[in-house]
């Protein structure tokens, strides 16, 4: 969004009280489209300067994929390569302390509803587990992550080390002023 992250953000960050920074990050434009789907090592090294910065300053950190585009419009084109790209992921950090979480997609919409979602994640989820069986991972419904469907998301009941996450945009007047994509004044 034409912001570049800098060292003395995390500072200030951390001066202002904060413990916590979540960084959206869209994996798919550094991911190529045919199999195996590797990620490019340039969002790697700016994904773990950025987490370098916020442990130094003591804030835990969420990753997450961000405006992957092609899986809200055709997410059944889509289940290997999102699942290859948290098979990287969670190769790449499992090594890394568990005060980074990964959020699995962000405010999954559009073509992806409930009922696809719920089958889609898991093979995410799976994929996160095989070397980060204790990392917490954070799951949210469709249709934007809306708290109203929350009761439409099917977690595993097996898996403790999930955290539903939902969205709340009301009122839409306040919650999205000045925002440029928005109607709201």
């Amino acid at each position: 969004w034409g912001l570049y992250l800098k060292e003395e953000y995390f500072v200030a960050i951390g001066e202002a009280g904060f413990d916590s920074v979540r960084v959206p990050i869209r994996w798919s434009k550094y991911t190529d489209v045919n199999p195996p789907f590797a990620i490019q090592k340039v969002i790697f090294d700016r994904v773990d300067w950025v987490i370098e910065q916020a442990f130094a300053n003591d804030l835990a950190v969420i990753i997450n994929i961000h405006h992957f585009d092609a899986m809200m419009q055709m997410p059944e084109f889509q289940i290997e390569r999102f699942a290859a790209i948290w098979q990287q992921i969670a190769e790449h950090y499992k090594d890394y302390p568990n005060s980074l979480y990964f959020e699995i997609l962000n405010e999954p919409n559009a073509k992806l509803e409930a009922e696809i979602w719920n089958t889609i994640f898991p093979e995410a989820l799976a994929a996160i587990r095989e070397t980060n069986p204790e990392r917490y991972v954070i799951i949210g419904p469709d249709n934007w992550n809306n708290i109203q469907r929350l009761s439409s998301l099917e977690l595993p009941d097996d898996d403790r080390r999930i955290i539903a996450t939902f969205h709340y945009y009301l009122p839409h007047e306040f919650t999205h002023q000045s925002a440029p994509w928005s109607s709201a004044a």
